[in-house]
């Protein structure tokens, strides 16, 4: 997992209050983020700014589905969709 147990809600409603709306946009602002919210709170800036910077900085803005091969120790999609169906539900 990308945060610590204590820092997940955290990191979940950090993204969840930005204007960030794309999945491949929220994976990369986590990936950069490196477990660190306030890490995580500058990548939300940038993308919020610019969301093709962020993708250019992680790495994911030339394949649209690369950020699906990225997440750390293959978290199982059924974790990304209680997220999708905890904060936009």
């Amino acid at each position: 997992m990308i945060f610590s147990v204590g820092d997940r809600d955290e990191a979940a409603r950090l993204l969840c209050a930005s204007t960030l709306s794309d999945d491949r946009v929220w994976i990369s602002a986590l990936k950069l983020s490196n477990g660190n919210l306030e890490k995580l709170k500058e990548a939300i800036a940038v993308g919020e700014n610019d969301f093709r910077d962020l993708l250019y900085s992680a790495g994911f803005a030339n394949d649209r589905k690369k950020h699906l091969r990225w997440i750390p120790g293959q978290i199982a999609k059924s974790w990304w969709a209680a997220l999708m169906d905890r904060f936009r539900g």
